[in-house]
């Protein structure tokens, strides 16, 4: 069986095609082309090569854009028609052009078509929103299987496009990957010049308004006040946006925060912290607040995480209440050394079991998977 999978990007710091990646890692016996769209600096290319894939791009552009889909267009249906007949099964990661991959995937005879939601929000603003809406509209007529990372997701996603047979497929991670080291803690907290007995507080996002870092910020602001041997560390930004910034001065902790920029070490970087915020506005599934748990680190999370995320004692959600974030998180801090049960995370989670369920879903001839 050969399976293409279908991104806007393959960037080592896109989450979606971590996430991919995940899963390309721990599917056996199954052949897996990437069609991307555009290029990205520091990419996976080379491990999907080391592994035996091959990567097709569709532009040359480094960057996605609606000035793009006439290129895209032309250089999918080009591709499908050279390459359809290679391919079992075409999975969608890509909200943002289902139609001409999919379009083209059904007209060359693909029959098993996948469409993954991997976000509740179709944009980061309310014009971006309107436009993906409009361009996910043929999406019901040309993908014949649906995924969802969340059952939240599935719901958001798929609802307003008429689609209600969607199954879920959460995000895996391989919880040997994230366990605590603590050589890493001492090494982070040594890189920043963070005291082993400081309380360090974290953060990982992109850092768009969906995320709502200001309120991370409002949050570790309190808890600092309380306990000044306290710093927060920022992950996946290398240019904190502007609202950051501002907040950041507003609440007086600048000698407190530190920007860590991008990470490709995040694993290390969990085993230094105590406690991670993560306030997002929605989140399809929030697969950082997985990570956190794997590594054992407490994470509060806002209540615009889908329910399936709380799969232990140390992971809480939370109303936009910055004092009691404050004193959660503070709380929670104390209990980072100590054992914490993750049956059911590990149950919902481990990437070698969410791969099985994929891999068995590329393989059923039926409707749904």
């Amino acid at each position: 069986m050969k399976v293409l999978l279908v991104l806007d990007n393959i960037s080592l710091s896109s989450g979606v095609s971590s996430i991919v990646m995940n899963f390309y890692r721990n599917i056996k016996d199954i052949e897996f082309d990437f069609l991307v769209s555009v290029h990205s600096q520091r990419n996976h290319e080379d491990e999907i090569k080391s592994l035996g894939g091959r990567v097709f791009y569709m532009t040359d552009a480094f960057s996605l854009s609606v000035k793009r889909l006439p290129e895209i267009i032309k250089n999918s249906k080009r591709f499908f028609k050279d390459y359809a007949k290679e391919y079992d099964v075409v999975h969608l990661h890509t909200a943002t052009f289902c139609y001409p991959y999919l379009y083209h995937a059904k007209k060359y005879g693909i029959e098993r078509r996948i469409a993954h939601a991997h976000s509740i929000a179709f944009g980061n603003s309310k014009l971006s929103s309107i436009r993906n809406t409009l361009m996910l509209l043929p999406l019901k007529r040309l993908a014949n299987r649906f995924l969802a990372c969340s059952k939240t997701a599935g719901e958001k996603f798929y609802y307003p496009l008429g689609i209600k047979n969607f199954e879920t497929m959460l995000n895996g991670i391989s919880f040997e990957k994230f366990a605590f080291d603590m050589e890493a803690r001492r090494g982070i907290r040594r890189e920043f010049n963070v005291a082993d007995s400081t309380v360090l507080v974290g953060h990982i996002s992109n850092m768009t308004p969906l995320k709502k870092v200001p309120f991370a910020i409002e949050s570790f602001a309190k808890l600092h006040a309380v306990n000044p041997d306290s710093k927060l560390l920022l992950i996946g930004k290398n240019d904190l946006p502007d609202a950051v910034k501002t907040a950041v001065e507003e609440h007086g902790v600048s000698d407190s925060v530190i920007n860590a920029g991008v990470r490709y070490d995040v694993p290390r970087c969990l085993s230094a912290m105590d406690v991670c915020l993560m306030p997002s506005e929605t989140e399809g599934l929030g697969l950082v607040a997985v990570e956190c748990q794997a590594a054992g680190v407490p994470v509060v999370t806002s209540k615009g995480f889908p329910e399936e995320i709380y799969a232990s004692e140390i992971c809480v959600g939370l109303g936009y209440d910055a004092d009691a974030w404050a004193k959660t998180a503070l709380v929670l801090s104390d209990k980072r050394l100590q054992p914490v049960d993750l049956g059911e995370a590990v149950k919902r989670f481990e990437i070698e079991q969410v791969a099985k369920r994929l891999a068995e879903c590329y393989a059923s001839k039926k409707g749904d998977c």
